[in-house]
């Protein structure tokens, strides 16, 4: 009873938190509209099929050319597609090169909402099996516990104090501006729903394309399953399924989901042409289908609807692809 009581206020939190945010996105978002007119009128050659999404952006990964989009400089909540910063500096920091491993402390796993890779207290985790957790499961969990360690050894290395997952995400807006990310603001390492957090279609897909072009990065993104080794007290093996579903994945290489009630249901993919062209495709903020209460399990069918379309126009004449 006790459980239900605090999953209904989860719940009806969200969606109080949930039309604040649009509210405030949609002044944002108009101001916006109004700047970039004389783009948005002259980026209708690139052609855009009807999808529910809010905002999408492709662009060729090796060119950085924008094939398609809508409402790209649009600023929206960027859920767990975040998640992919993180995993940048992660890579940067030279931890899966050292094979480091992290214990897990209660903060890492406080957070009683939201996807997981079911990680415990003193769990003892390498930084490679998080990769995994944050990646393939979208595990919140694995995020914050990244965020956390790596940003003590930042604190360590310049002989600072304060807080760890702050300096971390410090870290994570200093990426975003080295790839050009100019409408971008990070505020934790996990995606989950902060006002002052946003980012647009067009930043994202700068985003995957630099993290999907890391060979790590892609290799984690690809597979459909891993055996993440948890040792510690309570050691185990804890299977770790990708998110990632409903989705031909003939071309699709592989990509990161992301869902919240306020950003709705993300999706970046890698995409890779027979003719060898890789192309980035992000959709923020497509239809949910439900809620369901308990696990607090957030699907949505109509994310790869919009996803299918998107590929499809891609892959049809006069996009300057071959398919």
């Amino acid at each position: 009873m006790l459980q239900k009581i605090k999953t209904r206020y989860w719940n009806l939190r969200a969606k109080v938190r949930a039309k604040s945010y649009q509210g405030l996105f949609s002044v944002i978002n108009f101001a916006v509209w109004c700047r970039h007119l004389p783009d948005l009128f002259a980026s209708r050659r690139c052609g855009t099929p009807e999808i529910s999404a809010r905002s999408a952006c492709c662009i060729d990964v090796d060119s950085g050319k924008v094939v398609a989009q809508k409402n790209h400089h649009f600023r929206y909540a960027p859920a767990s597609i975040v998640k992919l910063a993180t995993a940048l500096v992660l890579v940067s920091s030279g931890k899966l090169l050292k094979d480091e491993y992290v214990t897990i402390e209660a903060s890492d796993v406080a957070e009683p909402v939201g996807s997981s890779m079911k990680l415990k207290q003193g769990d003892i985790v390498s930084y490679l099996d998080l990769l995994y957790g944050m990646l393939l499961a979208s595990g919140n969990d694995a995020a914050r516990a990244t965020a956390r360690a790596i940003g003590q050894t930042m604190l360590q290395d310049e002989s600072a104090t304060g807080d760890p997952t702050i300096r971390f995400v410090a870290a994570m807006n200093e990426l975003a501006d080295s790839l050009g990310m100019k409408s971008t603001r990070f505020c934790n390492p996990s995606g989950q729903d902060l006002w002052r957090q946003y980012s647009t279609a067009c930043d994202l897909a700068i985003l995957a394309s630099a993290a999907f072009s890391n060979p790590v990065i892609q290799d984690v993104i690809s597979v459909r399953e891993h055996i993440a080794k948890i040792q510690g007290d309570n050691a185990r093996d804890e299977a770790l399924l990708s998110t990632l579903d409903n989705i031909d994945r003939t071309q699709v290489v592989g990509g990161k989901t992301g869902t919240t009630i306020n950003a709705r249901a993300c999706l970046a993919l890698l995409l890779k042409q027979r003719s060898g062209e890789r192309v980035v495709i992000v959709t923020l903020g497509s239809e949910l289908d439900s809620v369901t209460e308990g696990e607090r399990r957030i699907t949505s069918l109509s994310r790869y609807k919009d996803m299918e379309k998107m590929i499809e126009h891609v892959q049809s004449p006069g996009t300057g692809f071959r398919g």
